[in-house]
């Protein structure tokens, strides 16, 4: 979000920051970043371009987006809502070496392990989607999960 590259994207950063701070939002932490009212116009657009092809989307980013925790994009909220809006299938991160899981509406907001603090046995995932299901293979650890669209998720097990 911030480099000395970027204008006045410092001042920006700080002051969304100060603001999660003062709302006491667990995201507002200084390791955290946030993407940018530029970047965010790009990405609406390249969802609107998707819907209208009928292409379906996968998004992958190094920061968490939902739920809100100490370890999400500091504005993640924003945009697990704008891909919601646009029924993104899946949204993948890192960041929090824990892993995660969760799902709103048909989006599916996935963390995946971290190679450093994980089990001897490295995490590690492969994704596939077909149609109207999304399947996640995970060996050393990583959990294994299906999800059909449009119904109740289905059991996740470990890989």
């Amino acid at each position: 979000y911030c480099n000395q590259h970027n204008g006045d994207d410092r001042q920006r950063a700080a002051a969304l920051l100060a603001d999660l701070q003062a709302r006491q939002q667990p995201q507002a932490q200084p390791w955290n970043g946030a993407v940018g009212a530029t970047q965010l116009a790009w990405l609406e657009t390249q969802l609107i371009e998707a819907r209208a092809c009928g292409q379906q989307v996968l998004v992958f980013g190094h920061y968490p987006l939902a739920p809100g925790y100490s370890h999400s994009l500091l504005n993640g909220a924003q945009l697990a809502e704008l891909f919601c809006r646009y029924g993104v299938r899946a949204c993948f991160a890192g960041h929090d070496h824990r892993g995660g899981y969760h799902r709103r509406a048909d989006t599916v907001f996935i963390t995946l392990q971290g190679m450093l603090d994980g089990p001897s046995r490295v995490p590690f995932a492969v994704v596939e989607l077909t149609g109207e299901t999304l399947r996640l293979r995970g060996w050393g650890g990583e959990i294994s999960r299906e999800e059909v669209y449009g119904a109740t998720p289905m059991a996740s097990r470990p890989g």
